[in-house]
């Protein structure tokens, strides 16, 4: 499956990364993925126009632990407001998807 394809709801598994991430939010460039553990949240955001994946900008990574505060987190990536980190980006890579 494409990046491009994802629905919220599914889940993605990305190279080099152990958690099964679901998709929260997205549009026709950015998909907001989050992954909850008993110890944290964690989450990544798909830049489909640029074909990379990452942390946000900001300092302390919040507003990602549920589809409401991932809904806002994507109007942000929209608006420019704040953006994929450039040092802790990586190249898209989708090993698999399950619907969850």
């Amino acid at each position: 499956m494409e990046a491009k394809d994802l629905k919220v709801g599914q889940q993605v598994k990305f190279n080099n990364d152990r958690l099964w991430f679901t998709v929260q939010a997205c549009n026709e460039r950015f998909i907001v993925c989050n992954a909850v553990t008993k110890a944290d949240t964690y989450h990544t955001i798909i830049d489909l126009d640029q074909g990379v994946r990452g942390d946000d900008n900001l300092v302390f990574h919040q507003g990602y632990d549920d589809r409401e505060h991932c809904e806002a987190r994507l109007k942000d990536f929209i608006s420019g407001e704040i953006e994929i980190s450039h040092r802790n980006r990586v190249p898209l890579v989708i090993v698999d998807t399950k619907n969850n």
